[in-house]
């Protein structure tokens, strides 16, 4: 797939370590089109790392005003980042001696990235044993979260809970994988990290599932694995290999790896999906991830992304299924 000048100016400015791509310096951006790529890289929760990097003209009025904008939404994505902290440093509090564990968000910022400014996040996720669900549900209710009637279906195995003050929003979850006919192939649930829930494996291994299940629809989801894989020491490979055959996510992984490779430019990535094996319809997925880091949130793609989504779940769900079957 063929990237426009914006397109290939966000790709040179997600990496958290700075750009390994250099086809962007061609192309000269316009005001109008640096705005529209900063808009972009906010939609595709990347605007920190792309405001960092992106080359804008100095004592420009136009510019100026368009990265002071930027500058804006990136404080307050800050902002909300560090009152989220501040709630998940209670709930930790709380739910002392339970199997509860938080996941994404906080916990990649803090484990993965150079500097958590570079990874902000608009909620928590909590990753709970399904026995202990009732138990976190009373620690949330202490603290003044409200559960919130979503009218998702039983099956997804995830609840939401906002505070009645601050309005920060939880999500509860038994299993990573929500939709019932997936989890059919793979999963990732607490027992599988328990005792290694903040290893580099672990990392990994939720870098991986978030993004497969949201089918790579920002470009968070791509950089997230990247930088997992980066933590990821030589010594950790095995544990986070046994991961994947105990999940079911190894086609996943191999697939999320490859797509960050393609995207990112970092070889760490391509190494450990190498080191994980062949994979049948490796062209396939390719083909079926390829530019839906850059078009899952666009409108003009619509038929093109539910079309590709429904393929590629179902490309997932036939690698973990083979899996699982050992064939």
């Amino acid at each position: 797939m063929r990237y426009s000048s914006i397109g290939t100016w966000l790709r040179h400015c997600i990496d958290p370590l700075g750009p390994r791509t250099t086809g962007a310096l061609r192309f000269t951006l316009s005001p109008r089109q640096a705005r529209k790529l900063l808009r972009k890289a906010e939609t595709h929760h990347v605007l920190s790392p792309v405001l960092r990097t992106l080359p804008l003209p100095a004592q420009d009025p136009a510019f100026d005003q368009i990265r002071q904008e930027a500058d804006s939404t990136r404080i307050a994505a800050l902002a909300l980042s560090a009152m989220l902290n501040q709630h998940a440093t209670r709930i930790l509090d709380g739910t002392k001696g339970l199997p509860v564990t938080i996941v994404k968000g906080p916990t990649f910022a803090r484990r993965i990235y150079p500097n958590a400014g570079l990874r902000p996040f608009t909620d928590l996720d909590l990753l709970v044993r399904p026995e202990a669900s009732a138990q976190l549900d009373s620690v949330l209710s202490d603290q003044e979260f409200i559960r919130v009637k979503t009218g998702l279906e039983p099956g997804r195995l995830e609840t939401k809970w906002i505070h009645r003050t601050t309005g920060a929003l939880v999500e509860v979850h038994t299993d990573l994988v929500h939709e019932r006919r997936m989890r059919t192939a793979f999963s990732l649930t607490y027992q599988d990290l328990e005792g290694q829930d903040q290893s580099p494996a672990a990392m990994l291994a939720v870098a991986v599932t978030h993004g497969t299940t949201h089918f790579f629809a920002w470009l968070r989801h791509v950089v997230d694995i990247c930088q997992a894989a980066r933590a990821l020491p030589p010594e950790e490979e095995a544990r986070f290999e046994a991961l994947t055959l105990r999940t079911g996510t190894r086609f996943a992984a191999i697939v999320g790896l490859t797509l960050a490779y393609r995207v990112v430019g970092e070889p760490r990535c391509l190494d450990i999906a190498q080191a994980l094996g062949p994979i049948r319809h490796a062209r396939i997925a390719q083909v079926l991830s390829q530019g839906a880091d850059l078009t899952a949130t666009s409108n003009s793609w619509l038929l093109y992304n539910t079309w590709r989504r429904f393929l590629f779940s179902e490309l997932l769900r036939y690698g973990g299924l083979r899996q699982h079957l050992g064939v």
